[in-house]
């Protein structure tokens, strides 16, 4: 079996998974990390869109 183990993505609001060794999920949290985290990241994976996440309402159509 071989697993690799992931680690959370650097960027304050993003809840996406990385391998670990690597810090972040795109160059878009690459480049806001800096930044004011205001709700979701930005970063358009599925773990960070309106609805995916543990607490939030589903995404409106």
């Amino acid at each position: 079996m071989n697993a690799t183990a992931h680690q959370r993505c650097a960027h304050p609001a993003c809840r996406c998974s990385v391998p670990v060794g690597d810090t972040y999920c795109s160059e878009h949290c690459r480049q806001t990390v800096d930044e004011p985290a205001e709700g979701p990241c930005g970063c358009g994976h599925a773990p960070c869109e309106p609805g995916n996440a543990p607490g939030q309402p589903p995404a409106k159509p």
